[in-house]
């Protein structure tokens, strides 16, 4: 406890001369408030903590974990995001600020838990039973732990007995499975004596929790008053998007768009590309991208943004929730609201002094004359979402709360959510295979996974390091060593988990149609099953810049994902 608070005072310091932020004084207020209010509380198994974005919620909630711990009320700390940039990044943080160990879990940990040379069975067990005094891990991990699909999930349950759990935006939990998501967790808070904080800027209704969550949110803070969203029904095509941002980096210096599809963000990505000039950097930042690659481009533009460069950031929803960057303007093409307002928490986060305020333009973008926010978003939410929007020209970030709050109201009330809480019940009969299919993020349509071969600056020295491991130069090698399944029945287990950890790392999931056409999905004989993992036929395709972002099939035609 000591070290956090001296490491929050250090940390205070330095963003106050690096950012020039006057959110210091606000943020330990803050902090200091939550704790004191965690601690005056009764006892209760559910809190919740609603601050703005970049407020430092993360800190907060781990001085109230370890408050917890000190109280006798806990003996671990299990942190839940819902992305591997927040998780990374948040565990990062809490192992500098609190010196505890911080296990990560995740589909990629695999190779973070070993070193290079050496490996020990018994560091696997550790790491699928969440044995540390911190475990970070995602959403999807958590669900494989409240509904296992394998008899290894199960072992995480021991850990996760008398536990505090963080759950790190919990908004993003797919509107169709939020009351299952919390029937599970209630159920485990009892039986496991669990505590359990929800930490986010826009929290859905707890109403279907059996005791009521206690809010440690202060109630007497200023708000900061970094940002106003503009409210209009303004609709772009994806020539005036680009011509927008560049026209606003001229003035503004940091800009972003963040739009609802991969294909938007590649059109608008390339128009951009070709109206800047050479002292604009330009980046592309999406789901269609490797892991390794996606890291590397977070990177690239916090050291744009850094310089004080002229940087525009094409970007999807990814760039939302967790990543530590801001701008000073940013187009939003309408999603749902909570996005609207977490795409918010990436303007003017520092409050830099002598800064105007930031603006967010909200607007309907329209490929070919269609909008395609419908390919993402929920009907019922988007047309929520239009409704309370259509009652302003702009809102200030004083006002996103309320907002907030109406919105997940309407929401529940038009679309309950409650027909999954049929899956408990059925498991409770013995048809547990409905349940175990539930996952938090129900995406549409069918993924495959496609290995990318392409070496790019992208992989680091660690990666490259494994492959050697392996005996393979190249991540086209590796990929051929996938393929040799005799090969693979020989590795022991722990190596096998490394080598398909280690795969992972060039994977990016595609629809079905684009895999048939970009991979070896369907080269196989009818006889023989199909890999599971396809490879990229034409590595041509996986552009530096922008990953799958646009595809390019001739010198004239474009291919978008």
């Amino acid at each position: 406890m000591d070290r956090l608070l001296e490491f929050c005072r250090l940390r205070g310091d330095e963003m106050a001369v690096r950012h020039r932020s006057s959110l210091t004084a606000l943020r330990q207020q803050a902090q200091d408030a939550a704790v004191a209010a965690f601690v005056m509380a009764k006892a209760s198994r559910f809190y919740t903590l609603r601050l703005p974005t970049g407020m430092g919620k993360t800190l907060t909630s781990l001085r109230i974990a370890l408050e917890a711990c000190r109280l006798g009320r806990a003996e671990r700390v299990i942190y839940v995001a819902p992305y591997l940039t927040i998780l990374s990044q948040a565990a990062r943080e809490i192992r500098s600020a609190s010196g505890l160990e911080v296990m990560e879990h995740h589909h990629l940990s695999i190779l973070e838990t070993y070193t290079v040379h050496e490996s020990d069975p018994h560091e696997l067990l550790l790491q699928e039973s969440w044995q540390s005094p911190v475990v970070a891990t995602t959403f999807n991990q958590l669900f494989r732990a409240l509904a296992p699909r394998f008899a290894q999930d199960t072992i995480r349950i021991g850990a996760m007995r008398r536990a505090f759990v963080i759950l790190d935006e919990p908004q993003i939990v797919d509107g169709d499975v939020w009351r299952l998501f919390l029937a599970l967790v209630d159920a485990a808070s009892t039986h496991l004596e669990m505590t359990v904080l929800l930490i986010s800027a826009t929290t859905p209704p707890l109403d279907g929790l059996r005791e009521e969550a206690v809010d440690l949110t202060p109630g007497s803070l200023p708000s900061p008053c970094r940002y106003i969203i503009n409210v209009g029904d303004r609709r772009m095509e994806t020539e005036e998007v680009a011509e927008a941002l560049v026209t606003a980096v001229n003035q503004r210096g940091a800009v972003a768009v963040i739009l609802n599809t991969v294909e938007d963000c590649g059109r608008v990505y390339a128009e951009t590309k070709r109206l800047s000039g050479p002292e604009i950097s330009v980046f592309n930042l999406h789901g269609a991208m490797t892991s390794l690659h996606k890291n590397y481009q977070v990177q690239q533009i916090r050291r744009s943004l850094e310089a004080g460069l002229p940087t525009i950031v094409v970007a999807t929803q990814i760039i939302e929730a967790g990543v530590d960057l801001s701008f000073r303007m940013i187009y939003r093409a309408r999603p749902v609201l909570p996005s609207i307002i977490q795409a918010a928490g990436r303007a003017n986060r520092h409050a830099a002094e002598g800064e105007p305020v930031a603006e967010i333009v909200d607007f309907h973008f329209l490929r070919e004359g269609r909008e395609t926010r419908g390919y993402v978003y929920d009907a019922i939410a988007m047309r929520v979402t239009d409704e309370l929007l259509d009652r302003f020209t702009s809102v200030p970030e004083s006002g996103t709360s309320t907002l907030s709050d109406e919105y997940f109201k309407e929401l529940f009330r038009r679309k309950p959510g409650t027909s999954a809480l049929a899956y408990v019940r059925d498991a409770a009969m013995g048809h547990w295979s409905d349940l175990q299919r539930i996952s938090p993020f129900q995406e549409k349509g069918n993924r495959v996974p496609v290995f990318v071969p392409n070496e790019g600056p992208w992989i680091d020295d660690e990666t490259y390091a494994f492959l050697s491991r392996f005996g393979a130069e190249t991540p086209e090698q590796l990929y051929h060593l996938y393929l040799e399944k005799s090969w693979l029945r020989e590795l022991a287990f722990v190596e096998r988990k490394l080598f398909f950890g280690l795969l992972q790392r060039f994977v990016v999931p595609v629809s079905y149609r684009r895999a048939r056409m970009i991979s070896n999905l369907g080269e196989t004989a009818k006889s023989e099953q199909p890999p599971a993992i396809t490879l990229l036929r034409q590595p041509h395709l996986y552009r530096e810049d922008s990953g799958f972002g646009y595809l390019v099939k001739d010198v004239e035609e474009w291919i978008y994902l």
